[in-house]
């Protein structure tokens, strides 16, 4: 009452503060304000001495208090106004966190069930293929082997804690072990493999396939090795080298930029090149330069994938003579080069000329003893009339 009220109407003010730590809504601090002007206004008027601590009444003094707490409400409306900014954005920002965790929790969860199913195409693929895939620690012993080793005569878990050492032909080990321990220090690096193994029952087989380094299996990183049996494909390159080797006939592979790209022995016994010196060159030198036009002819014949047969040319020998040579061809490795037999007829040539020239002797000599049997024939009738001619 000393104050005339004022103290009262800063309790106001602080209460409000109070309240607006509970709402922050400015709407609370406004309607409260109305509410003690409202008070001070009627109590002025009607009970001063409540007010004022005076018991003379005072119709203006309310527009005092009044003006404190107006003059107080517009920092505390600016105070409200920015707790329910800060409010807002916070909101805002934990439901956005929100919103993002669940878009995450949903990629995830997707890329989980993705995850589980590539797992599961891949366990289905591996269990089933054909292929022989192994999965080896960085110390090189075998952590994971594909059912489709008992094609070899092993279980899986027969190799499942050894080297594959003590499984690879002693030719072949110290190769294919060196490679793989290079490749734990290049991840990604890809490389070929071609090796024999030895099955349960003791045989050898050739495998052939490649291996690369993982650093993710196992958190270690792993080496994955995938392989196939090639045993028959090796055994028919090996027979059909043997018999491009010991064939009699000149056998050439070639490409169609005139390179020779192999020969068999049998050129140098023929034609007195040994197949080292021929590989990489042009074969068109080697022709009879009257040829050459036919047999470029020929050459584009084969490449559009039609096949030569009975080709004749003369082909240069080391000597300095020329070898008749009949050839048949064929395109190769999918019309990328071209494969040829020849065989050396230079010797029946001979023969034919011979026979040629034999012929056209006899022939001449038909023809002599043609003209000269008509002449003894016309002198048998001259020597006939001059008979009848003397005996009249």
């Amino acid at each position: 009452h000393l104050t005339g009220g004022r103290i009262e109407t800063h309790f106001h003010i602080f209460g409000s503060l109070a309240f607006l730590t509970f709402y922050r809504d400015w709407r609370v601090l406004v309607t409260a304000s109305a509410v003690a002007a409202l008070d001070h206004i009627i109590r002025g008027m009607v009970w001063p001495e409540s007010v004022y601590g005076t018991p003379s009444p005072s119709p203006w003094r309310w527009l005092e208090h009044t003006g404190w707490v107006a003059f107080l409400d517009v920092f505390l409306i600016q105070s409200c106004l920015q707790s329910n900014r800060d409010c807002r954005a916070t909101a805002e920002r934990q439901a956005a966190l929100e919103a993002s965790r669940d878009g995450v929790e949903d990629v995830v969860r997707q890329r989980t069930l993705q995850l589980e199913h590539s797992e599961n195409q891949f366990r289905t693929l591996i269990e089933h293929s054909t292929d022989f895939i192994s999965v080896i620690d960085p110390a090189g012993t075998i952590q994971y082997e594909s059912p489709s080793v008992e094609q070899l005569g092993y279980k899986p878990e027969d190799l499942v804690g050894h080297s594959p050492r003590e499984f690879l032909h002693p030719e072949d080990s110290s190769a294919v072990m060196d490679e793989l321990q290079r490749l734990v220090t290049t991840p990604g690096v890809i490389v070929a493999l071609g090796f024999r193994v030895r099955t349960g029952t003791g045989n050898w087989r050739w495998l052939e396939g490649s291996a690369r380094f993982s650093p993710e299996v196992f958190g270690t990183g792993a080496i994955i090795v995938n392989t196939r049996d090639v045993t028959e494909r090796r055994e028919a390159e090996k027979e059909r080298d043997r018999i491009f080797t010991d064939s009699l006939n000149l056998l050439m592979v070639a490409g169609f930029d005139g390179r020779f790209l192999r020969v068999n022995p049998i050129w140098e016994s023929t034609l007195g090149y040994p197949p080292a010196e021929l590989v990489g060159q042009h074969f068109m030198p080697l022709v009879h330069p009257d040829d050459r036009e036919a047999t470029a002819a020929e050459v584009a014949k084969v490449a559009a994938g039609n096949a030569s047969r009975a080709f004749e040319i003369r082909v240069l020998h080391r000597d300095g003579t020329y070898r008749w040579i009949v050839w048949n061809g064929t395109p190769f490795q999918e019309g990328k080069t071209f494969y040829t037999s020849g065989q050396d007829v230079t010797e029946r040539k001979r023969v034919e000329e011979e026979l040629r020239l034999y012929a056209n002797q006899v022939a001449e000599s038909r023809d002599h003893i043609e003209q000269q049997t008509v002449e003894l024939v016309q002198r048998a009738e001259e020597l006939s009339l001059a008979r009848e001619v003397a005996e009249a």
